[in-house]
């Protein structure tokens, strides 16, 4: 629906609430909210929540929304931060289901519609779904895969938490609170929300939530375009709001009680690692001041008895097998764990990375 059509009528109960966060994506919105709107699965709320300090027409555009179509409930946050307005979001939600969609991504025809099927036949407490990337306005022929998964269903028990832990809670997949429906009652039940002070807010929200889901599902439909830009909020992190979330993810594993705990605090180390060096290679520094840094934080959190735990062959061919990875991914991933163990072996393997990631692109551009 665009703006200035006939309102709808708002539903008591709706299915799906569907949270959309608003600060300064004027060029996106309108994107965005058409891609929810034109959905043929129209029982749903859009809770838009406003951030008043944006700088540009995005709130002003998120009230015209809300005139034209009762479904949008509008809602203001002034400065509170992204994990107050993801909750925020929550505390308003109705639906059977929520969802997640960050304003400058936009989702594809029938998401709503196929998501919400599996969802109730399934009764999950999570579901994910596959993303796509657009890297510059792209059209939909050329989007590049982002997130892949199987049509898989997860009764977690303790028999198979470790490799449900592995595959979905620990590889990186999942860390995203888009692409996702979770049940209301779910997150309601168990007190569920987003961390007030974690930059990476979603990563530690989907540990809580995946560490206490007993009912998961994955779909190989890539409903979800994921629009990376450079102005976006993980390109304006500084090195305290790194090392922040970086503690709190470690907190959380640190309070992990399921089965098989060192191998799942061993990986989710080295996850940490991945993450923090990538935040890092976002900013103009040269690589070894990465690697200090990155090094420091390991340090700091102690994880280098846990990374060399992952280093075990035994426990990496385990690790690789429950998450499907083989062959060269495999290989590389094994040897940048064994590159952390130590300062000088992290700078020697990000070094031959990144000339590799330079060759790549001189035969890319060559071609």
């Amino acid at each position: 629906m665009m703006v200035g059509q006939t309102k709808l009528s708002p539903k008591l109960s709706p299915k799906l609430s569907i949270i959309v966060l608003v600060y300064n994506v004027e060029p996106y919105i309108k994107r965005c909210m058409d891609s929810i709107l034109n959905q043929n699965f129209g029982d749903f709320e859009v809770i838009l929540v406003a951030e008043k300090r944006s700088t540009d027409a995005s709130p002003e555009m998120c009230a015209k929304y809300a005139k034209c179509d009762n479904r949008i409930v509008l809602c203001y946050e002034d400065g509170t931060g992204f994990p107050a307005a993801r909750n925020r979001g929550l505390e308003e939600a109705k639906g059977e289901f929520v969802t997640f969609i960050d304003a400058d991504d936009c989702v594809l025809p029938g998401m709503f519609g196929a998501m919400y099927e599996r969802a109730a036949k399934h009764n999950i407490d999570i579901l994910c779904c596959g993303a796509k990337k657009d890297m510059s306005g792209q059209d939909i022929g050329q989007l590049k895969d982002y997130v892949i998964f199987e049509d898989e269903l997860f009764v977690v028990a303790p028999q198979n938490q470790r490799d449900y832990m592995y595959k979905l809670a620990v590889n990186g997949r999942t860390i995203t609170a888009w692409g996702k429906f979770y049940s209301r009652s779910f997150l309601n039940d168990n007190q569920l929300r987003f961390h007030p002070e974690a930059y990476s807010d979603d990563y530690v929200f989907n540990y809580m939530c995946f560490t206490a889901a007993r009912r998961v599902a994955t779909m190989k439909d890539q409903f979800y375009v994921y629009c990376d830009r450079p102005d976006s909020r993980i390109h304006s992190s500084d090195f305290s709001d790194i090392e922040r979330s970086a503690e709190i993810v470690w907190d959380q594993y640190l309070g992990y009680a399921g089965s098989h705990a060192d191998g799942v605090r061993a990986f989710a180390a080295a996850r940490i690692v991945s993450s923090t060096l990538f935040n890092l290679k976002l900013k103009p520094l040269p690589l070894e001041q990465i690697c200090e840094v990155t090094w420091s934080i390991v340090q700091r959190l102690g994880l280098p008895p846990y990374l060399l735990h992952a280093s075990d062959k035994a426990e990496f061919d385990e690790y690789a097998r429950a998450v499907g990875m083989s062959g060269i991914a495999a290989e590389n991933y094994r040897l940048f764990i064994e590159s952390l163990q130590n300062y000088d072996s992290m700078l020697a393997w990000q070094t031959r990375y990144k000339k590799n990631e330079e060759n790549v692109g001189k035969w890319n551009m060559a071609k």
